[in-house]
């Protein structure tokens, strides 16, 4: 993997995780989806997970 890749690859809709703090809270929202939790969006109501 270059330097120009992510370190820690990619999570949904392909955002980098380019960080251990990135991966870990890619790990907290696949955690949270998989409980049948939605994220927030511009037209819902939901959890916010940032890196």
């Amino acid at each position: 993997m270059g330097d120009d890749e992510p370190r820690f690859g990619y999570g949904q809709g392909q955002r980098p995780l380019w960080s251990e703090r990135d991966r870990d809270a890619e790990r907290t929202r696949a955690a949270l989806r998989a409980a049948g939790l939605m994220e927030f969006s511009d037209s819902r109501a939901g959890f916010v997970g940032e890196g």
